[in-house]
């Protein structure tokens, strides 16, 4: 697009107006909230099930996620 804006002589924006760059913040600001309670919610599962949950291949999976879910938590907030 902006090689045939270019090539008819327009000026293309180089950056998002105000209303569309508002719109952008509110959206990154629901996701990011959104990832760190998917977040919270999956370490909170896979604490309990891999203390109490019943000795099997997913308490062995939730034991053996659980750090990477870990940090993947704290790089979300």
């Amino acid at each position: 697009m902006m090689a045939a804006a270019e090539e008819d002589g327009v000026t293309a924006p180089t950056a998002m107006n105000e209303q569309h760059q508002s719109q952008y913040d509110e959206l990154c600001g629901g996701y990011i909230q959104a990832q760190v309670m998917a977040h919270e919610e999956a370490v909170a599962l896979s604490e309990g099930f891999s203390t109490e949950g019943e000795e099997s291949a997913l308490r062995n999976f939730a034991t053996e996620t659980l750090p990477m879910l870990q940090m993947h938590r704290m790089f979300s907030k």
